[in-house]
């Protein structure tokens, strides 16, 4: 199966909805790429590549992980507790 086959299908599955497709071609041309995009990829790679140029890209598309917050800023966001008479704890 090639490229685009292989984009076609992953774009028709609803369960896959949102997930990155990057190409990786031999292939170095502006056509190349352009037919990659408007084939529903979302980037592209053409060989040889550099290591530096493979990690920007699949950093692009990686989800963001959230910044954990400090264990001693963890409880100042909290609602203070409080008894059922509404004194606090």
């Amino acid at each position: 199966m090639g490229g685009f086959e292989a984009t076609r299908i992953i774009r028709a599955d609803q369960a896959l909805v949102g997930m990155p497709v990057i190409a990786m071609t031999a292939n170095a041309s502006g056509e190349d790429r352009a037919q990659c995009i408007a084939a529903g990829m979302d980037d592209y790679i053409s060989k040889p590549f550099m290591s530096h140029t493979l990690y920007a890209t699949l950093a692009k598309w990686l989800p963001v992980p959230q910044q954990q917050m400090p264990f001693s800023d963890m409880f100042a966001t909290l609602p203070a507790a409080t008894t059922r008479a509404g004194d606090p704890i």
